[in-house]
């Protein structure tokens, strides 16, 4: 009996650091006996398809999910002409104008992860907007989205804190509370009771032990909890392979101390049983009660999800608006033909 799923997990679809197919995540669910499965790639929903053929060919429930890139303001990217003419005028000197430019280049490069699971056909089509608005609009080295975009496109979505690198657990390592609370409360008010603390039996080794501020802001705002993974591979085997992954991604060697790496070789899907053992040595001041209300929400959420990728014939494109002067579809097409013909 399925006591426990995995809802974050990352193929190759996460390409900078996720290894393994869709497939092969979804075999490693069936042997560990887990009837639902959530993906949740970076920044974009690149194999959810491929996620959906997998899951119906094995009988496992596909969760809809990603792992957003979160900006301050997601329209801002690289500095317009005059905001470069400001710069200027105000940092005359060459060097105060470089050094003044690498600042907000910087700022505007800040990001977090915010994890989404669409739990029904409507969240499922606003998942579909906000990657679509990342990559279209908000894209500034990475695909980004905002809070007003989130707030936007809602309905039928379910968020979370975020992982080490997440919208509040990020400023809560960095003892960043204002920040960190800032943001929950803006998730909360939005969305309400499909706002979760996402609880991982991971973290930083040189940061704090977050979990009294996690659990501190799932009482202020009446948050779930909810335990996740965040699988970047399918079995514990395959971290050294992930690990070299990352070296190639990063174009660096495996002897260097200061090159990327993950901090444990942890990252793989776990069972109930393990999820326990791993909260026990990464958060040990999570109560008991708090751990087993948290691995029992991924059961419900994965239930009360009715998501569904649609497939097959009868599907169209969204028809984009006729230009003016033209009449009809046919007549566009026509006078399209007549110029590539030129």
């Amino acid at each position: 009996m399925t006591d426990f799923v995995n809802l974050h997990t990352h193929t190759h679809d996460s390409a900078f650091d996720g290894l393994g197919t869709e497939a092969r995540f979804v075999e490693r669910a069936q042997e560990l006996g887990q009837t639902a499965i959530g993906f949740t790639e970076h920044g974009s929903l690149r194999g959810l398809y491929t996620a959906h053929n997998v899951c119906e060919k094995a009988g496992v429930k596909l969760v809809p999910g990603a792992a957003l890139y979160l900006a301050d303001n997601a329209a801002l990217g690289s500095l317009a002409a005059d905001e470069k003419k400001s710069l200027a005028k105000h940092n005359p000197g060459r060097e105060e104008r470089r050094a003044a430019t690498k600042r907000v280049e910087q700022q505007r490069r800040e990001r977090a992860h915010i994890t989404v699971w669409a739990m029904n056909d409507v969240g499922l089509i606003n998942l579909y907007k906000l990657t679509t608005w990342a990559w279209q609009r908000g894209f500034y080295y990475k695909p980004r989205i905002d809070l007003k975009r989130l707030e936007e496109h809602n309905e039928g979505l379910i968020v979370t804190t975020g992982c080490p690198g997440g919208a509040v657990l990020a400023p809560i390592l960095e003892r960043d509370f204002k920040t960190a609370i800032s943001r929950a409360e803006h998730l909360a008010r939005v969305f309400g009771p499909r706002f979760y603390v996402e609880l991982m039996p991971h973290r930083p080794l040189d940061r704090p032990d977050p979990t009294s501020t996690l659990l501190r802001i799932a009482t202020e705002f009446e948050a779930g909890v909810i335990a996740t993974q965040d699988a970047h591979y399918p079995i514990a085997e395959d971290a050294p392979a992930q690990d070299v992954l990352l070296c190639i991604h990063t174009n660096n060697y495996m002897h260097d101390p200061e090159r990327f790496r993950f901090d444990t070789h942890e990252y793989f899907l776990r069972t109930r049983d393990d999820m326990r053992a791993a909260f026990g040595a990464w958060l040990p001041g999570l109560p008991g009660s708090v751990r087993e209300r948290a691995l029992a929400s991924t059961l419900a959420l994965a239930e009360a999800c009715t998501a569904r990728i649609k497939t097959g014939r009868g599907l169209h494109l969204v028809a984009p608006p006729l230009p003016r002067g033209i009449s009809s579809y046919d007549d566009w097409v026509s006078r399209l033909s007549a110029i590539g013909s030129l």
